[in-house]
């Protein structure tokens, strides 16, 4: 699998060059007190940790407003969007920082 999305190009860069099990490692050593790094959107419903909607957490990535990666084989169409846990709690403070309602 390869990591692919919104990241600078000195990061995909080594991410490339990593095995599989290395992003994996990556991935779980970012874990801090049981609370992800980086979260799959919800099926249905709200997100269990921040309670945004698959389409929301969709529409701010599109806006790189939220960090996001897509792990996926090399030659496959399709592989699996994660989104940043951290990036999105920062934008929903960022938000009720300012007093914003509504969209975020």
């Amino acid at each position: 699998m390869h990591i692919i999305g919104n990241m600078p190009n000195k990061l995909i860069e080594q991410r490339l060059s990593e095995t599989p099990e290395q992003q994996a490692a990556t991935l779980l050593g970012h874990r801090q007190a049981g609370v992800p790094v980086w979260i799959r959107p919800p099926a249905r419903g709200g997100c269990h940790w921040c309670g945004l909607t698959r389409s929301v957490l969709y529409r701010l990535a599109a806006e790189r407003r939220i960090r996001t990666v897509n792990l996926r084989d090399p030659g496959k169409l399709r592989g699996i969007r994660l989104f940043h846990l951290g990036s999105i709690l920062d934008k929903i403070a960022a938000a009720e920082g300012r007093g914003q309602k509504g969209d975020i």
